[in-house]
């Protein structure tokens, strides 16, 4: 599907189907993650690891434990307190962090191969995922380019709203299949659309 095998090609239905009213709501596919960076920063190395993130970034790495960040063609999420990761398409960009930022400071690893992106988006996506996430997706309080980890049937991952009705679940790869079963399942009442994987590569 993408220059790695899909991790969900075993489970992707051959097309979509019409929902309980005949309709289809929603679409469903798998988005090209892009190169997946996880920054970690050790005690008291905050201040010597910002200037030279930044630079390697185009932007300070965010404060916010809710919205993501886009930082010139990266995309930016303090995970926790002390960890971030980088979204990015810029072929090289770990070996530039990793070069960039001293090493007694922060730990620069590289999650490529690691993460799926599965993609939930439509008129429907919203009473979807109400069903399969304890978090509250209403707009007023999940906007646009807010993220929070969550599971999906008892796997952990990472729920990012990329559009007004898209929404990005990005999960191991180990369980992305087995994850997308459930979504998949949960999606029949409402009619999906299978996403077009070409039009979805290198998007985010």
């Amino acid at each position: 599907m993408f220059e790695t095998r899909s991790a969900l090609a075993s489970v992707m239905p051959a097309a979509g189907r019409d929902g309980a009213a005949g309709g289809r709501r929603l679409r469903l596919g798998e988005a090209e993650l892009g190169s997946l960076t996880q920054i970690g920063i050790y005690p008291g190395g905050a201040a010597m690891v910002a200037a030279p993130a930044a630079a390697v970034l185009g932007g300070a790495l965010p404060e916010s434990t809710v919205a993501v960040s886009r930082l010139g063609e990266h995309l930016a999420l303090r995970i926790a307190a002390d960890q971030y990761w980088i979204r990015s398409h810029s072929a090289g960009l770990t070996a530039r962090l990793r070069a960039s930022l001293p090493d007694h400071a922060a730990s620069v690893t590289s999650l490529d191969g690691a993460r799926s992106c599965i993609v939930i988006e439509g008129a429907a996506a919203r009473g979807l995922l109400g069903q399969l996430v304890a978090v509250d997706v209403d707009p007023a309080v999940f906007g646009v380019g807010h993220f929070a980890q969550v599971p999906i049937h008892h796997v952990g991952g990472l729920l990012h709203r990329a559009q007004a009705l898209r929404y990005e679940f990005i999960a191991l790869r180990t369980f992305a299949a087995s994850t997308f079963e459930v979504i998949e399942d949960a999606a029949r009442y409402y009619g999906y659309d299978l996403l077009d994987e070409h039009q979805e590569k290198g998007k985010s």
